[in-house]
């Protein structure tokens, strides 16, 4: 068995999404009980990509 194969798609997506939001490999490992080298092998070199930064200036004015 591939290491990456100890993953679901769905693990591997949200690993990938918190290491976009900022999270370290170390933290998503903790998480999901497994080794950093996993969760290298299973971003296959994809870029970290932050999610687009967005300020709800509407929630603001609701609020006071």
């Amino acid at each position: 068995m591939y290491h990456e194969e100890l993953l679901t798609p769905k693990q591997k997506k949200w690993a990938y999404d918190k290491w976009c939001e900022g999270y370290t490999i170390v933290e998503i490992s903790d998480a999901l009980y497994c080794s950093t080298a996993t969760i290298r092998r299973a971003f296959k070199r994809k870029p970290k990509i932050k999610p687009k930064l967005h300020y709800d200036f509407e929630a603001e004015v609701n609020n006071g």
